[in-house]
């Protein structure tokens, strides 16, 4: 029999899967259109900074000399696959209706939809040095809204649209959400969904989203300090100090919120910090780590951007004789899914993958929401 029409239907499978899963990288700006546009694994798009505002007159010639547009660049640099052995007699079966083989489509889409969004949320929470919450209390207990407000303060005062605010929490987190009383109560609320289907929909304007890939974040330990004075301005420091610190860690210096952007091992003596230095900082002052926490986050779509696109070429060093590619971006869920089939002894060995990068373009718009 001819298998074509069959792995077609694995696909189409496939792709339902990727729209109902997929839910990250649709809270960031998704480029993945403009990435099928381009060629090669990188895409650039113009981004406005700092928008100018000037006097202007009739008279005033047009000279396109005060533009404050610029190009960002994000490499498509992270190609993930899944491979999934089928027998001759389950691909057969799967040209019939209500094929039980077919269901191990949502196990293999999921799990690789999975791992993109556990891997753009820790490239998030990396770069995020704004925090609300407590290291290893779980946010919205007590019938307490502050973590949201205050986070949304942050990105109020980061000057972010109304309409793109975003609160994505862990499920402990989320249950705690859904038990704040001017949440659960429909007459305080307004709606039953929260108390009926579990959807908050929307909290302090943030749109609330519950994801079970947010990272549980381990930090360093030990002690830090400044080994001579630091200028305010500075994104490198010289320190000293047995302590440990982790790409990613959230530290504090002066009571002012940073994030480690270069590991440091016992007894190393740089450190690289983000946002620049705030103040001026003398000599031996602290380096505080964060504790350990689970790190949830609120951002707004615009503080990152997130491409997928298809390889369209043979899966490279593998057995098997190859057959067709199949390939289809999905304009609803941002990623572009591949497959392709090799036939070998006794069945067949399908690949799945999915190719993309993430770049993180304000970090100023993400908030980590420690628990």
């Amino acid at each position: 029999m001819s298998y074509a029409p069959v792995f077609g239907r694995i696909f189409a499978q496939a792709l339902m899967v990727l729209r109902n899963q997929n839910t990250v990288p649709m809270a960031i700006t998704n480029v993945s259109g403009e990435a099928q546009r381009q060629t090669g694994a990188k895409v650039e798009f113009p981004v406005a900074h700092g928008a100018l505002i000037e006097d202007h007159t009739m008279e005033t010639p047009v000279d396109g000399g005060s533009g404050q547009a610029s190009n960002l660049t994000l490499d498509i640099n992270r190609n993930r696959r899944w491979k999934w052995p089928i027998s001759g007699q389950d691909l057969a079966s799967m040209a019939r209706p209500g094929s039980v083989a077919m269901a191990a489509i949502a196990d293999g889409i999921g799990a690789l939809c999975d791992d993109v969004t556990a891997y753009v949320l820790k490239e998030i929470v990396n770069a995020a040095y704004e925090r609300v919450g407590v290291a290893g209390t779980t946010p919205f207990g007590s019938d307490d809204r502050t973590p949201a407000t205050e986070a949304r303060k942050i990105l109020v005062k980061a000057k972010t649209p109304k309409d793109g605010r975003y609160l994505i929490l862990d499920p402990d987190a989320y249950q705690n959400a859904l038990d704040i009383d001017a949440i659960k109560y429909a007459d305080r609320r307004g709606s039953t969904d929260p108390g009926w289907e579990g959807e908050i929909g929307r909290m302090v304007g943030l749109r609330v989203m519950e994801e079970n890939q947010i990272p549980e974040i381990t930090t360093g330990a030990g002690g830090v300090a400044l080994n001579g004075a630091a200028a305010a301005g500075v994104e490198q420091l010289t320190v000293d100090g047995a302590g440990t610190v982790n790409v990613g860690d959230p530290l504090t210096i002066e009571d002012d919120n940073y994030v480690a952007t270069t590991a440091k091992a016992a007894g190393g003596t740089t450190l690289g910090i983000a946002p620049a230095l705030r103040q001026n900082v003398a000599d031996n002052r602290p380096v505080t780590i964060v504790a350990d926490h689970t790190a949830s986050l609120a951002l707004a779509r615009g503080s990152a951007y997130f491409a997928s696109k298809p390889m369209a070429q043979s899966v490279p060093g593998v057995e098997g004789t190859p057959g067709d590619v199949f390939s289809h971006f999905d304009s609803n869920s941002g990623l572009a899914l591949e497959m392709q089939p090799f036939r070998v002894a006794g069945g067949w060995y399908l690949y799945t993958s999915i190719w993309y990068g993430v770049l993180i373009a304000r970090q100023n718009q993400v908030v980590r929401v420690m628990g």
